[in-house]
Order: structure tokens, then sequence, then C-alpha cells
């Protein structure tokens, strides 16, 4: 029940990945980074290679991390919202 209502009234991660991944944009944007991506790979070589792939597992982790931040604030800002309406 209370994911039906999650599903129903917040942005889930599942409305994440069905509607902004999907999305013509996010799309795009992720077809530059894989390419530039491929590009600075065949090009580096040795410790240079693997310290640019440290760098992108990070930049990934921390682009994961600052979404799922985002997605709890967002949570607890609607639930405080829905509890002060429901409280008046």
């Amino acid at each position: 029940m209370l994911k039906d209502l999650l599903n129903k009234y917040f942005i889930t991660e599942e409305y994440i990945s069905e509607y902004i991944e999907k999305s013509k944009d996010y799309r795009e944007l992720n077809e530059i980074e894989y390419k530039l991506h491929n590009k600075l790979e065949k090009v580096l070589k040795g410790g240079q290679a693997e310290l640019f792939e440290k760098y992108s597992d990070t930049v990934s982790e921390i682009g994961y991390e600052l979404r799922l931040a985002f997605f709890k604030a967002g949570m607890k800002a609607g639930f405080r919202l829905a509890s002060e309406l429901i409280a008046e």
C-alpha cells in the first residue's frame, strides 16, 4: 500500500528510471559522455588509463549519491507537507 501511494504522489526511483533516464535530453547527454569516455580510453595508456577509470567511476558514484540525496530530500519535504496538511 505504501509503495502504491509513493508511486502515485511522489517521484520514485522507478519514475526516474522510466521517465527521466529515457528522456531525449538524457539520452543525448549520455551518448556524448559515452563517446568522450571511449575517446579518452583509447588515448590514455597505463597508469593514466587506470587513473581515468577510477575518476570516471567516482564521478558516476557521486552522481548516483547526489540523485539519491535529492530523492530523499524530496520525500522528506513531501511527507512533511502531507503531515502538516493532515494535522490542520
